[in-house]
């Protein structure tokens, strides 16, 4: 359960992870480690005193409270830090991020291994407290007084339920909210066109952009033909699309650059840093500075699943996201390591094992099924 105050509340139907991902802004990783024991205690107990400078970090929209709580403590807790925190008084929550999780039995071999805690659908294997339906309608209705305007649905594939998904949307459309859906490009079909035009909502398509080789090689040369060809089928259908352009710390060209090459309709670029590249960071200012495109935001963490995209997290492991996971496994090792010295990363995964063409399990759900190539016992670096 992730609960982030100020301007915006995240909401993970997957509350078991229990894990504060680089949670404060503008702050040092050192600063975040020092506060997560306090923070963990004033989520779970809401008695702790907090120390000048994390109540100053919250007021100020820079920290996330992160909890395992279960479903039916998650109104108590967000209360307790609104109503009890003094200067967490009078915050005015505009937007609500729901991750959603497909459905998921919980009894492959691959995510009860003790190496892959994770399963595809980013569900943990012991968790029985995920936020059902009913559940985020009725949060949805406790943060509208406070100002909430904005409801974003992301995770896995979000049309995969469809049924589950009708119910929801049907459910906050009557509280006349502004509702967005962040969809892979390859989830897109007719069913999807028809749904988001009846309930008239938003449509945010997250695209990674690699360097050119890296497309090349893992995306057969052709993903981001694809993604126009079902832009322009999108936009020819008058669909209210955006296009959300995640740009990693390895590139150097000026950002309206990268814009206009891949002649993308940018509302939202989205830029990572991962605090290796100051360089980088220099780059990245001249860019925004001189890019007339809005909603420009520089981050610092690198945890968020990137939809098209590598996810190589700061723990050694690698998530294959949709989009790109039916062409991965094809990578040939070789390959796969100059990527990760590209990123800088392999020093985090050089005691992991990376599952390149032949997994071992043969009891995969659905599910996983996207994940295969995760990391496991297959191949050793």
């Amino acid at each position: 359960m992730y609960i982030k105050l100020k301007k915006e509340v995240i909401i993970n139907s997957d509350n078991n992870s229990g894990f504060l991902f680089d949670t404060l802004r503008k702050r040092s990783k050192e600063i975040s480690l020092q506060l997560y024991e306090e923070i963990k205690n004033f989520s779970t107990n809401s008695v702790v005193n907090f120390r000048e400078e994390i109540i100053s970090l919250v007021s100020d929209g820079f920290l996330e409270l992160t909890s395992n709580m279960s479903v039916e403590d998650t109104f108590n807790t967000i209360n307790t830090a609104l109503l009890k925190a003094p200067h967490l008084s009078g915050i005015n929550i505009e937007t609500l991020t729901i991750q959603l999780s497909s459905d998921c039995k919980l009894d492959c071999s691959f995510c009860n291994d003790s190496i892959n805690r994770r399963c595809g659908c980013n569900r943990w294997f012991n968790n029985q407290n995920n936020l059902d339906n009913i559940t985020i309608v009725s949060l949805v209705k406790q943060l509208i007084p406070m100002g909430l305007k904005s409801v974003y649905l992301i995770g896995g594939d979000v049309f995969k339920n469809s049924s589950n998904l009708y119910f929801l949307i049907t459910e906050l459309s009557r509280f006349g909210l502004h509702i967005s859906i962040f969809s892979n490009i390859y989830s897109i079909n007719k069913f999807v066109i028809d749904f988001i035009k009846h309930y008239n909502i938003g449509l945010i398509i997250p695209v990674f952009h690699y360097k050119e080789e890296i497309v090349n090689d893992i995306c057969n040369n052709n993903y981001f033909e694809i993604q126009q060809k079902y832009l322009k089928i999108m936009l020819d259908k008058e669909i209210n699309i955006k296009m959300k352009v995640i740009i990693d710390n390895t590139h150097k060209r000026d950002l309206n650059e990268i814009i206009t090459y891949y002649k993308l309709p940018v509302y939202d670029v989205d830029i990572i840093n991962d605090n290796k590249n100051i360089e980088f960071d220099h780059l990245l200012q001249q860019s925004i500075s001189s890019s007339n495109y809005m909603n420009i935001q520089a981050r610092s963490e690198f945890n968020t699943c990137l939809i098209g995209g590598l996810h190589l997290t700061m723990d050694g492991n690698i998530y294959p996201c949709s989009g790109i996971h039916k062409s991965i496994g094809n990578i040939h090792k070789n390959r796969i390591i100059d990527i990760l010295k590209d990123y800088n990363y392999l020093d985090y995964i050089t005691k992991q094992k990376l599952c390149v063409d032949n997994c071992r399990y043969n009891n995969i759900c659905d599910c996983c099924l996207p994940m295969h190539s995760k990391v496991c016992e297959g191949v050793t670096l």
